[in-house]
């Protein structure tokens, strides 16, 4: 530490600072020169290059200023990656359904519903992925895609669907982490939304859960990642808001269809199966009263037992 000192005590004394960084100079030197670039403008309808011409650099940095000049990865090495990921995909729902949904993976109907679902949401977040937009990726239905997840074939299986649609979603936009947070949140709050649905104004309310959540998320990531202006950022969170309610509305447009086509019988359907109306229903009552009201108490004890034991009440109930 001695010699240390010494040899510090004694450059202090010998070197002196000759040369210093003019900051405001060397800025000045730079806006200067900045100017005296005249500007090259690239008009349409002008050729670049002529066939038989001899590239030079001046053409090359030309090319890739206005991104003809492809220096990313090959168009096979991307049809690969893309391969891989829908095989990696697909292998991980097939994993999941096989350790803990055994039954949804053995009957087929059940599997063709997911695969349409899964292939519908995924061929629309495509074609919203070549929209010049920077929000598109706000306006993709991963929503729709959850809540008939949800209604059709079970919860657990929506979450996990819905999480990777998101992902998806956010790579077709471009790789953009915010919509695909934005995605998950409503996707998520519309499915916990249907927790318990009673009747089909409950897909309105699992819309308007959806809509609220993800303009809420909209608005924080926004706000927290500095976005260009307020304006721009509650525009993207009107988007979102509004995919929350067009989610719905095509869900509840589907449904039917869905249900009908693949012979899925979901508490929506149970519950007209059990209103009083219903033509078979209404013939019991006139022609055999006392079997109906038998019937009927029979269900709600049913429905109480099974409700007890956290069992599926509207299925024994209706059964």
């Amino acid at each position: 530490t001695a010699d240390r000192n010494l040899v510090r005590n004694v450059l202090e004394r010998l070197i002196f600072i000759n040369q210093t960084l003019d900051k405001e100079r060397v800025l000045t030197s730079q806006d200067i020169a900045r100017r005296e670039v005249m500007p090259v403008y690239v008009t349409r309808g002008t050729a670049i290059l002529m066939q038989g011409k001899e590239i030079t650099e001046e053409d090359m940095t030309l090319l890739e200023d206005l991104g003809v000049l492809n220096s990313g990865p090959s168009r096979f090495l991307m049809f690969l990656s893309s391969v891989v990921l829908v095989v990696l995909v697909v292998g991980l729902i097939a994993a999941y359904l096989y350790i803990f949904n055994r039954e949804i993976l053995m009957a087929t109907g059940n599997l063709m519903l997911i695969g349409l679902i899964f292939l519908t949401v995924s061929i629309v977040a495509v074609a919203i992925g070549f929209l010049p937009s920077a929000w598109a990726g706000y306006i993709i239905p991963v929503p729709m895609g959850a809540m008939l997840l949800a209604i059709l074939i079970d919860r657990k299986v929506a979450l996990i669907m819905s999480a990777i649609l998101s992902i998806l979603a956010g790579i077709v936009v471009g790789y953009q982490l915010q919509p695909a947070l934005v995605l998950l949140a409503g996707s998520w709050a519309a499915v916990y939304s249907l927790a318990k649905v009673s009747q089909r104004s409950d897909l309105t309310r699992a819309g308007l859960v959806s809509a609220s959540v993800s303009f809420l998320a909209t608005l924080i990531l926004g706000v927290l990642s500095g976005g260009p202006n307020n304006t721009s950022i509650l525009q993207r969170s009107l988007l979102s808001f509004a995919n929350g309610i067009v989610s719905s509305v095509l869900t509840i447009g589907l449904l039917p269809f869905l249900e009908h086509t693949f012979g899925v019988t979901s508490a929506i359907r149970m519950l007209e199966l059990s209103n009083p109306n219903q033509p078979l229903l209404r013939r019991l009552l006139v022609e055999a009263p006392g079997t109906y009201h038998h019937s009927i108490m029979v269900g709600n004890l049913a429905e109480s037992a099974a409700e007890s034991i956290n069992a599926d009440s509207l299925l024994v109930r209706v059964a």
